[in-house]
C-alpha cells in the first residue's frame, strides 16, 4: 500500500474483484510478465475494507463479485 494513500495495489485477483464490488475505483493494471497489479484510488477506508476481506468479515454481492472477477481476468488477458 502506499503510504501518501492516493493509490493502493494488490496482485490478489480476488481482493480486487473484492475492491471492486465494494466501488473502489480501478484506475490502473499493469502487468509484468505474468503478473498483474492492480491499482486502485486510494480511499479512507481501503484499509478497513482489505482487513474485512482477510477476515471474512465482509458480505457483498455474489453477482457483483462474478461480474467483478471476470471483468479482471477479461482485462489482464486482453493486456
Amino acid at each position: 500500500m502506499n503510504k501518501t494513500n492516493t493509490i493502493y495495489g494488490t496482485k490478489d485477483l480476488y481482493l480486487a474483484s473484492f475492491l471492486m464490488t465494494r466501488g473502489m475505483k480501478l484506475i490502473e493494471v499493469e502487468k509484468s510478465g505474468s503478473i498483474a497489479t492492480f491499482i486502485f484510488e486510494s480511499k479512507k477506508e481501503i484499509g478497513k475494507v482489505v482487513i474485512s476481506f482477510y477476515n471474512n468479515k465482509e458480505l457483498v454481492n455474489a453477482n457483483k463479485l462474478i461480474s467483478s472477477i471476470r471483468d479482471l481476468k477479461s482485462l489482464v488477458h486482453n493486456l
